[in-house]
C-alpha cells in the first residue's frame, strides 16, 4: 500500500468512524442519558451527544489510521466505510424527508394564515423606499409605486414569511387602536404617512383602520410605522426588476 493510497483511505476511514459515532453519540444519549422533561431542548442534546460522539470516533479512527499495519487496517476500513456510507444515506434521507414534512407544515400554515389587506403611503416622498405599497395576502401579492423622478410600479408576489412580518405588525398597530381608538388625532404637524389596514378576524368584529400619521405621532406609538418599516425591507429584497412598468 502506498502512502497516498494510505492517506486517502485514512480519510475515507475517519469520515466512516465520524457517521458511525455520530449515530452511535445520538443512540446512547437519546435512550440513556437525555433527562426527563428535556422537553424542546431534547433534541438539541441528543445532537450535542452526536457530535461529542462523532468527535471521539474520529480521534479513534485517526489514530487507527496511523497505527494499525497495512493488512489490518484494510479488514477494518472497509467494514467502517460501509456502514459510514450506510448510515450516511439514512441520515441524508431522514433530513430530506424532515425538510419535506416541515415545509409542508409551514405551507399550512401560511395557508391559514388571515388574508389581510394593508396599504401605506409616504405622503412626504423625500428619501422613503417607495411612495406607496399595497400587500394582499389572498392575492399573494404586493404592488408598489417606487419613489423618484419617474415613478413605476412594481408588483411582487408576497412570501409567507414576509405575510407573517406584516401580519405581526399590523397586530402591534390593533394593540395601540385598542388602546387608543384615534391615536393620531389632535397631534401637531402635517401628516407623512397614511396606513389603511384591514384583517378579516376568525369571529367578528374584523380589525381594520385608517390613520393619518405625523413625526410626532410615530414618535409617540413607534408600533404604527413598523410596518412601513417591515414593508421597506420587504421591498428592498423584492426581485422587482421584471415586474416594473
Amino acid at each position: 500500500m502506498t502512502r497516498r493510497t494510505r492517506i486517502v483511505l485514512g480519510v475515507v476511514f475517519v469520515l466512516g468512524m465520524m457517521i458511525c459515532g455520530l449515530v452511535a453519540g445520538a443512540f446512547i444519549g437519546g435512550r440513556f442519558l437525555l433527562p426527563p422533561g428535556s422537553g424542546l431542548a431534547g433534541a438539541a442534546i441528543v445532537l450535542g451527544y452526536g457530535i461529542l460522539g462523532a468527535g471521539l470516533a474520529g480521534v479513534v479512527g485517526g489514530l487507527l489510521a496511523w497505527l494499525l499495519p497495512p493488512k489490518w487496517f484494510l479488514g477494518a476500513a472497509l467494514p467502517v466505510t460501509v456502514a459510514g456510507v450506510v448510515f450516511g444515506i439514512i441520515i441524508v434521507n431522514g433530513y430530506m424527508r424532515s425538510r419535506a414534512e416541515m415545509q409542508a407544515h409551514l405551507e399550512q400554515a401560511y395557508e391559514d394564515l388571515l388574508k389581510f389587506r394593508v396599504t401605506l403611503v409616504y405622503l412626504d416622498a423625500e428619501n422613503a423606499p417607495f411612495m406607496r405599497m399595497d400587500a394582499d395576502w389572498g392575492a399573494r401579492r404586493y404592488t408598489a409605486t417606487t419613489n423618484g423622478a419617474e415613478p413605476t410600479t412594481c408588483t411582487a408576489e408576497l412570501s409567507g414569511e414576509e405575510a407573517v412580518v406584516l401580519l405581526e405588525a399590523l397586530r402591534g398597530v390593533e394593540g395601540v387602536v385598542l388602546r387608543d381608538e384615534f391615536p393620531c388625532a389632535g397631534t401637531l404637524g402635517e401628516a407623512e404617512r397614511e396606513l389603511d389596514w384591514f384583517i378579516p378576524e376568525a369571529l367578528p368584529p374584523n380589525s381594520e383602520g385608517k390613520h393619518f400619521i405625523t413625526a410626532a405621532c410615530a414618535a409617540a406609538y413607534p408600533a404604527l410605522v413598523r410596518p412601513f418599516e417591515d414593508a421597506a425591507e420587504i421591498f428592498r429584497r423584492g426581485d422587482h426588476a421584471k415586474e416594473c412598468g
